[in-house]
């Protein structure tokens, strides 16, 4: 009796998981912008801008990817909700 193997989506939801990493770095390195007296510290929020970026490009590949390497699933679905 042949064993079935299950594929298993590890690139998707590592470019979803990049996306919600890059989302929560852009988050941190906003907030951190902030200096005392309301001095917004420029190149911080640059970065914090560029992470954003990042993270719409993993958010774009994530699914584009699952999809060409019929490796969706709704476990990658829930995932991606929560990362947007």
């Amino acid at each position: 009796m042949a064993k079935k193997i299950r594929r298993v989506a590890i690139i998707p939801t590592l470019l979803t998981l990049g996306n919600l990493l890059s989302g929560f770095a852009a988050i941190t390195r906003a907030f951190s912008a902030m200096g005392p007296g309301g001095a917004i510290d420029l190149d911080r929020l640059s970065q914090a801008a560029m992470l954003c970026l990042v993270a719409m490009v993993f958010d774009v590949l994530d699914g584009s990817v699952a999809r060409l390497t019929h490796t969706t699933s709704r476990f990658g679905a829930e995932l991606d909700s929560l990362a947007d």
